[in-house]
């Protein structure tokens, strides 16, 4: 059998999975039909009794069982309301694919949240792009959470165009930004791949099953490496140094070679320099800087310039040595 028939073979028993043994079809479903309702196109009581056959299994997808009992409430309260906004109809499936985000929420803040959206104007921009922007925009959260709600509204906007992921996917892929999930989102639409197909293989690919994991990154073109990269070497270069020292350490726990991972540790040492330097501690900077110099200094075949940043930091030492302060900072080059 060709690779390619092995892969949609693997593909349709996913989705298979998810939508059928696993009943996660159904939140999708229910906001499906209550868009449909608010457009006049299938009647409430359609909607209503998506909305009831989700509630009943709110607990078998939801692991915290306080933020469970928060999603019956806010189910309840969506069958009591005559008018549904178009942000509400998007409740049952974002709460479920996301519940990671919504961890602690209490009732009204869940219903503050939603209500606070306004999605409708996002609805009337011309393109896609613009309007994932604006949802993006509106989604007024932090970290992964934020790529997820963003996702799943972009998806329920358009099932055509965009996958939607949960944060723990978020997390698995190393995507940090919007950006990131539009390098992603373009992969897979250019191989063909349905947003739900893909939605359903990553469901599989959270199992971490080393043989699995494996064919599934084939699959999807995955590369979590490279989107931390990107996003270290854009925080650095914006003088962030902070931040870029810790997307680094997220990259070091997933790097195997061990030469790389003792070259990332000093590259990492010198961002943790570059703050120290910035914050006006010249001496934990030359000490820090001392540190990772043996480290980068070192060849190794790595995807950062190694090399550029071991000469600066030769440099930068003796010039704090000497007294002297930094005239430059050294640029993070992925390569």
């Amino acid at each position: 059998m060709r690779k390619s028939e092995n892969y949609r073979q693997l593909i349709d028993a996913a989705l298979q999975f998810y939508t059928r043994l696993e009943k996660r079809g159904l939140p999708l479903e229910a906001s499906k039909a209550l868009i449909n309702c608010l457009h006049g196109d299938v009647s409430r009581d359609v909607a209503d009794s998506m909305l009831r056959k989700t509630k009943e299994f709110v607990d078998f997808w939801i692991e915290d069982t306080s933020l469970a009992q928060v999603y019956k409430r806010f189910v309840n309260h969506l069958l009591k309301k005559k008018d549904i906004s178009l942000d509400e109809c998007m409740v049952p499936f974002v709460l479920v694919g996301c519940w990671e985000t919504f961890t602690g929420y209490s009732f009204e803040r869940l219903k503050a949240f939603f209500e606070g959206l306004n999605l409708e104007e996002c609805m009337d921009l011309n393109t896609r792009e613009e309007r994932l922007r604006c949802i993006y925009r509106k989604v007024a959260m932090r970290g992964r959470g934020r790529l997820a709600v963003t996702s799943h509204v972009a998806y329920l906007t358009d099932p055509y165009t965009f996958t939607p992921l949960t944060p723990s996917m978020v997390r698995t892929l190393g995507l940090v930004d919007l950006e990131g999930y539009m390098r992603f989102n373009g992969y897979v639409r250019s191989k063909g791949f349905r947003p739900l197909e893909v939605y359903a293989l990553l469901h599989l690919l959270l199992e971490e099953t080393p043989s699995k994991t494996r064919v599934l990154e084939d699959i999807l073109g995955i590369d979590r490496e490279m989107e931390l990269l990107l996003e270290a070497q854009r925080l650095w270069n914006r003088g962030r140094f902070y931040e870029a020292h810790e997307v680094l350490e997220d990259l070091w726990t997933i790097q195997r070679d061990n030469e790389v991972k003792e070259a990332l540790q000093g590259i990492i040492r010198i961002a943790i320099a570059l703050h120290h330097y910035v914050s006006g501690r010249r001496g934990k900077a030359l000490k820090v800087l001392k540190a990772a110099l043996p480290q980068v200094s070192r060849p190794v075949n790595m995807r950062l310039n190694r090399e550029d940043l071991a000469n600066w930091t030769e440099s930068a030492v003796e010039s704090l040595r000497s007294g002297d302060g930094l005239q430059d900072f050294p640029t993070l080059r992925v390569l």
